[in-house]
């Protein structure tokens, strides 16, 4: 919601949020997962490392790297849509047009 709600516009602290939102999942999650939190980043490595080692069994759990974002991605934009679907998205309704905004 911090680069999407209109009622955020015109602040300029989006950046620090979504860098202290990475650098907090990197400190939570990177023992877990080496911090990869986008599917590019997971699947290269993981390809380089089969190709060098001729070991291709290690790419059994590269479905994880892509479904895992992906599925966090759609489960966040449906909450998102629960909880802003009003304030962001419907006009107010006048019952007098003539004192309507536009």
């Amino acid at each position: 919601a911090v680069g999407t709600s209109k009622k955020v516009d015109g602040n300029s602290f989006y950046g620090l949020a979504i860098g202290f939102t990475v650098g907090a999942f990197a400190f939570a999650f990177g023992a877990i997962s080496g911090g990869v939190f986008n599917p590019a980043v997971g699947t290269g490595p993981l390809l380089v490392d089969a190709i060098n080692v001729g070991d291709i069994s290690q790419l059994k759990w590269i479905w994880l790297y892509w479904l895992a974002p992906m599925a966090g991605g759609f489960v966040a934009s449906i909450v998102y849509r629960v909880t802003h679907y009003h304030a962001d998205y419907h006009e107010p309704e006048y019952k007098d047009m003539d004192t309507a905004p536009y």
